[in-house]
């Protein structure tokens, strides 16, 4: 399992916690992993990391979306696009991990999973969010 593969487990993790879910994370690891994912522990502890950041952190990676929202509301943002937000920003904030690199995979998500606007969405709102940093 790569990086990016840990990142879409890490989106998917969170999708399904930031939805309310029945959320067990053994059990939603299992069943992801049934969908193709080949993990390995390191990748695992990766993707669980990336999804426990952003449940400790969501209500301030809620604010830190919300104040940059231009003429669309929190409750307008699809949960999909949201899920991909929130772990974009756990990551880059909390881990530390390349601005650049983290967008242009959150972008990449998008495309595969969500509507065809939203990785232009999704890309505007992170680079707003980053803007005036080197890596954005």
């Amino acid at each position: 399992m790569s990086r990016t593969s840990a990142r879409t487990l890490a989106f998917k993790l969170n999708y399904l916690y930031l939805n309310n879910c029945i959320f067990d994370i053994d059990l939603s690891l299992d069943s992801l992993c049934d969908d193709g994912y080949e993990i390995n522990d390191e990748e695992r502890q990766f993707a669980i990391n990336i999804m426990s950041l952003t449940q400790n952190h969501i209500q301030d990676i809620k604010q830190k979306i919300a104040s940059h929202l231009k003429g669309t509301t929190m409750s307008q943002v699809y949960s999909i696009d949201y899920a991909i937000i929130a772990t974009a920003i756990a990551e880059i904030d909390y881990v530390g991990t390349d601005k650049a690199l983290v967008v242009s995979q959150a972008v990449s998500l998008a495309k595969k999973f969500s509507t065809d606007n939203s990785y232009a969405f999704i890309n505007g709102l992170l680079s707003t969010i980053y803007q005036g940093d080197n890596n954005a």
